[in-house]
């Protein structure tokens, strides 16, 4: 498979996950939040979770998890690289992808804005 075909199977792939978001706030009952980001080095992706009440905010639960790198780095499209070491971690969220996929909120905070 050609990586042009690759790119094309991706950006719809994409774009059928961003049609499935919502955009909602309508979750104040809301007591436990989860952090998640993903660190490299070399072909390793190293992802740690934490569980905080968000009213004490102490830590009720906290997970690392170490894998093979499945994807290469793509600019704009980062869910595939870290999608499944997140997803990994979870089974006990880039926040829309791995929403939509698991079916729960999510709220997605990254390093830098862009379209």
């Amino acid at each position: 498979m050609s990586i042009s075909k690759d790119l094309t199977d991706t950006i719809r792939i994409q774009r059928e996950i961003a049609d499935k978001v919502k955009f909602e706030n309508n979750h104040k009952d809301i007591i436990y939040i989860c952090g998640i980001d993903v660190a490299y080095r070399n072909n390793v992706a190293y992802c740690s979770a934490v569980l905080i009440n968000k009213n004490s905010m102490d830590v009720v639960e906290s997970y690392n998890t170490t894998s093979y790198v499945k994807h290469p780095y793509v600019s704009g499209f980062l869910m595939l690289r870290e999608a499944d070491p997140i997803i990994n971690i979870l089974k006990f969220c880039l926040a829309s992808y791995v929403g939509v996929t698991i079916d729960r909120p999510t709220v997605g905070v990254a390093k830098s804005h862009k379209m």
